[in-house]
């Protein structure tokens, strides 16, 4: 069976380049999939109540402090900034921190919510050299990345309408069997055991009423 990287060498889909390992050329063929990949996922997007937005790639490192990533995601940023502060800014990882900037500039109640956002968000991750493996391990991407700020009460409809998302999805491009795991609260871990253990109630009850058989 061929690789991914195979693949994309016979349909000229794009390379990679040791000037910047791990990330990606990509070529005119590859480009024109790749955005219509992602015209795709735009409008399953809209159609679900979600509004796109677009958020900076480099932000300031006490962003980063105040989420919790430096603390938990430190050895996976990279760092820098101007000539005197040469690391006081990190190119995002992912979009959460600024998401949540976005939803506090405004005033909402909970007749607001739920407030459904996405973004097609250009992140870096500071992968071992290693790892790195073509489009499946990389270093640049873009995430398609969503998060929906809601009440405790609506969080299971939530987590539903994604569950049924992801299966017109994947079903779109032939994957019509998926595997669902719920993660549990890790050692480095933000909130209490409290919320933790809601959520995870919540998740287990919504792949129950989607038919997935979720593992642990």
């Amino acid at each position: 069976m061929k690789t991914h990287r195979e693949i994309a060498e016979q349909l000229d889909l794009f390379h990679s380049e040791p000037q910047a390992p791990g990330m990606i050329f990509w070529h005119p063929n590859g480009w024109a999939l790749f955005r219509d990949i992602q015209e795709h996922m735009r409008r399953v997007y809209r159609r679900n109540g979600f509004e796109e937005v677009n958020t900076p790639v480099f932000m300031k490192k006490d962003l980063w402090q105040t989420s919790g990533h430096m603390d938990m995601f430190a050895e996976n940023m990279f760092f820098g900034g101007g000539k005197e502060n040469i690391d006081e800014y990190v190119l995002k990882p992912m979009s959460c921190p600024a998401h949540i900037l976005l939803f506090k500039r405004g005033v909402h109640s909970h007749r607001d919510l739920p407030l459904r956002l996405f973004e097609f968000g250009l992140v870096h991750r500071n992968e071992s050299s290693g790892s790195l493996n073509g489009c499946l391990r990389a270093r640049q991407f873009t995430q398609d990345d969503a998060h929906v700020f809601c009440c405790w009460s609506q969080a299971e409809e939530e987590i539903r309408g994604f569950l049924q998302r992801a299966k017109q999805v994947y079903g779109d491009y032939g994957y019509h069997h998926l595997d669902v795991k719920i993660s549990t609260k890790p050692e480095k871990a933000l909130g209490s055991d409290e919320q933790w253990c809601r959520a995870q109630k919540l998740l287990d009850s919504a792949c129950q009423i989607e038919g997935f058989d979720a593992e642990y």
